[in-house]
């Protein structure tokens, strides 16, 4: 009578072998689902970046202007003043962030590669579970120690590039070696 116990035992070590695997093979794993939020974060350009001095930053970092906040809104790069209008929410998983003001985020519209704000489509909810069209991602690119690194729509596979201050952001092929204004830092 040991026999049905050890098949018991050995169908029961299975089906938890089974479980695990699915576990491990699925989509929305642990490691996976985790969002990291960071608030109140300026995205820097380091194009125009400088050296801070005595409470001063005399650095370029992106801003939305006038802080509206609008469906299709430019987004420019400004020299940096710690204005609401140039802090961003971060939410970050994977490789990837999407950064966030008051709910719009930064988005590339595919079609016309424009780059703009665009109301983040299931708000807050998305935003934290990371539910997020692909051309409202960016995938940190060539992260160095320092935290500089370009930023890459995952819809586009572009590169997010500074065009000077008061201009608004373009994206352009990636290239790091030969182009400054690809290169991005937030604080």
């Amino acid at each position: 009578m040991t026999l049905p116990r050890t098949l018991g035992a050995t169908a029961l070590a299975a089906a938890a072998g089974l479980a695990l695997f699915a576990q491990a093979t699925s989509p929305a794993t642990a490691a996976e689902a985790s969002v990291s939020v960071r608030q109140h974060q300026s995205v820097q350009s380091w194009a125009e970046s400088g050296q801070f001095h005595q409470d001063q930053r005399p650095a370029t970092v992106v801003t939305v202007p006038g802080g509206q906040d609008t469906n299709g809104q430019n987004v420019t790069a400004s020299l940096w003043y710690g204005n609401p209008d140039q802090s961003f929410t971060v939410y970050e998983r994977a490789g990837q962030v999407v950064f966030s003001h008051n709910g719009y985020v930064l988005d590339q519209d595919v079609p016309t590669g424009r780059i703009q704000l665009w109301q983040a489509s299931g708000g807050e909810q998305a935003l934290n579970t990371f539910q997020i069209p692909d051309n409202q991602r960016w995938q940190v690119v060539s992260k160095d120690a320092a935290g500089w690194s370009m930023l890459q729509n995952v819809a586009t596979g572009k590169c997010l590039k500074s065009n000077g201050r008061d201009h608004t952001l373009t994206t352009a092929a990636c290239d790091g070696n030969n182009d400054a204004a690809q290169w991005w830092n937030q604080f």
